[in-house]
């Protein structure tokens, strides 16, 4: 039961900050370095637009991994991190960019 309702409370928590703005969940499309997360889908957002946020892959080698976004450049859709991941994120890992920590309650 403790599995349903935390589960539960991640797709509520996801909903809630997506719907206000605050919360971004894609897909990798290149594999750029262990400081960035590429994604030429991202590219619709203005530059520094999710400077701040934490980035954290959920899928992949360095799933689970979170950092915080130093910079990001919106007509290349990458958002670097200041402390790199493990090793470079490659291509089609699923991520969320969030303006709150993923283990924060909301």
């Amino acid at each position: 039961m403790a599995d349903v309702l935390s589960t539960t409370f991640a797709v509520a928590r996801q909903n809630f900050l997506r719907y206000i703005g605050n919360w971004y969940g894609g897909t990798t499309t290149s594999q750029v370095s262990s400081a960035v997360i590429a994604d030429t889908l991202l590219a619709i957002y203005p530059n520094d637009f999710f400077n701040l946020f934490w980035a954290m892959p959920t899928s992949g080698t360095y799933s689970g991994q979170i950092r915080r976004v130093s910079d990001f450049v919106g007509s290349t859709g990458q958002a670097t991190v200041g402390t790199v991941f493990g090793g470079a994120i490659a291509t089609s890992v699923t991520y969320e960019l969030c303006a709150y920590h993923p283990t924060d309650d909301v």
